[in-house]
């Protein structure tokens, strides 16, 4: 992430793994946050078994999350330092 210096560890929900969720997710990632994707059922399993497939040219990646839940439900109790609606 661009013009945070020192950040790491902290916990990010990024809602819905999209095209724009991917790719702030990505950068989230990067910066050594701990990343949760909060999505619809249908593509929890995937996400989790798979990953997001990234393409950038030749620079093709796979993001894994550290973690996938279906429901807000799910965050409760957990520490969480920004949530991104995507």
């Amino acid at each position: 992430m661009t013009g945070v210096t020192g950040v790491t560890g902290g916990a990010v929900v990024v809602v819905g793994a999209g095209a724009v969720g991917a790719v702030y997710a990505r950068h989230i990632k990067r910066a050594g946050m701990h990343l949760t994707f909060l999505v619809r059922p249908k593509y929890a399993d995937a996400l989790r078994r798979d990953g997001i497939r990234l393409y950038r040219g030749r620079a093709d990646e796979t993001l894994v999350p550290d973690d996938v839940v279906t429901s807000a439900a799910e965050l409760r109790g957990r520490s969480i330092e920004q949530v991104w609606l995507c």
